[in-house]
């Protein structure tokens, strides 16, 4: 979905525009997420963790 019919969607499912776009930021753009409202989504942190595995480092600034 493009960002130019964020609007339109928003409308269709009856949420605030702001609302709409900050979850398609969350889901579609999560380091962008996490820089602009400084939280890590959970998402993000559950693929980071699989990713260390058992031995593996952590990654810088988590908080798991």
């Amino acid at each position: 979905m493009i960002p130019n019919n964020y609007r339109k969607w928003a409308e269709i499912l009856e949420l605030e525009p702001a609302v709409f776009a900050k979850q398609m930021l969350f889901f579609y753009e999560p380091m962008t997420y996490e820089l602009l409202f400084d939280e890590r989504p959970k998402a993000v942190r559950n693929v980071e963790k699989l990713l260390r595995g058992p031995g593996r480092p952590k990654v810088a600034n988590d908080n798991l």
